[in-house]
């Protein structure tokens, strides 16, 4: 019988990046330009004009064109081709996020 690892999965700490990093600094973090009304370039897809909206207050990005979408957690996780919880450190890291070790 397998023992179970729950250690991929800490809902503390994706709530605690979700608080703390807005989507905008997300996506800055990783490069991308978000103009005056929210827009940037999709990674998710060849994109030349604007078409992923970056929503404010955190609620989390969506791209017209593609239809990828999701929180800060998701965007970092697509974007770097990892699973959320290593987006979710990864994030945590990168902007001083205390992390709980188990």
């Amino acid at each position: 019988m397998r023992e179970s690892h729950s250690c991929n999965y800490d809902p503390e700490l994706y709530q605690k990046v979700k608080e703390t990093v807005s989507m905008q600094q997300v996506a800055e973090h990783y490069g991308f330009q978000v103009n005056r009304k929210g827009l940037c370039l999709c990674p998710f897809h060849h994109d030349t004009n604007p078409s992923l909206r970056i929503y404010p207050n955190g609620k989390g990005f969506y791209c017209f064109t593609c239809g990828t979408g999701g929180d800060q957690i998701k965007f970092a996780a697509l974007y770097q081709g990892v699973s959320n919880y290593e987006a979710a450190k990864e994030l945590a890291a990168a902007f001083g996020i205390p992390v709980r070790v188990p």
